[in-house]
């Protein structure tokens, strides 16, 4: 195979390209996913093989330094040709902390957006449920009422919870002021349902007693308070679209 290279190095370039599977200095070679192992063995075999040969052609023109060399030049072209090409990929870009702290807040209040959705959606089937209560007077469907608050409570039981999480997510995350806005909202949430609950009941007083002024004016008080801290959960989410607005 030598002395074919030395007489014909173009016709063994040839020959190798169209066969493309081996060479007999007892490494096979085929180009695939292993190609770089099977050249790296090819190589350590053809330089043993090389240093072992004994040419003796008295008009050589070449040296065997200056085969191996040439080998060498043509391997590591086939290497180059043979490997798959692998798609640049840009370094990863790390996030300015304040861009993470901006995500975290939108992500988070997005999340009190719907929660606080839901449960304006519940207090209205409580309302809805609670006059339909009321017109079965005078024999109220206790039953079916009671399954109602007690559905209710379980629902709002569930999105404060949630809206909890989400308060200790944005402290934990460094945004306090968004955390205390939350915090704020959920402490008059919690009026407002006890004051709702202590309407529906004066509601129920002034129906069994239509003359009774005490029972009017009792249920007009708790409605002028309910109105006071509705106003006020409409301030803190005010206040929260603009920190969602600062933030942005």
């Amino acid at each position: 195979m030598v002395y074919g290279f030395i007489k014909c190095p173009a016709r063994f370039y040839y020959e190798i390209f169209s066969s493309g599977t081996s060479f007999s200095f007892g490494t096979s070679f085929s180009f695939g996913a292993s190609v770089s192992s099977h050249l790296v063995h090819f190589l350590d075999d053809l330089t043993k093989t090389l240093a072992d040969v004994s040419v003796s052609v008295s008009s050589a023109k070449f040296r065997i330094e200056e085969l191996i060399r040439t080998l060498l030049h043509f391997i590591r072209t086939l290497l180059l040709l043979a490997l798959p090409s692998v798609p640049h990929k840009e370094p990863p870009i790390m996030k300015d902390q304040s861009v993470m702290r901006e995500n975290t807040v939108a992500s988070e209040i997005g999340k009190f957006n719907l929660l606080q959705e839901q449960r304006v959606h519940t207090y209205r089937l409580f309302e809805e449920g609670h006059k339909i209560y009321l017109s079965t007077s005078p024999n109220y469907d206790f039953p079916t009422f009671r399954q109602l608050v007690h559905d209710v409570t379980q629902e709002f039981k569930r999105i404060s919870g949630d809206i909890i999480a989400i308060e200790k997510n944005l402290r934990s995350s460094g945004n306090n002021a968004v955390a205390d806005t939350i915090l704020a909202i959920q402490e008059c949430e919690k009026k407002k349902l006890e004051l709702t609950a202590h309407l529906q009941l004066a509601r129920q007083m002034v129906t069994e007693c239509s003359e009774g002024e005490l029972e009017k004016m009792k249920e007009k008080e708790i409605r002028a308070e309910l109105g006071h801290v509705v106003e006020e959960i409409n301030d803190h989410l005010t206040e929260l679209r603009y920190e969602i607005y600062n933030g942005e």
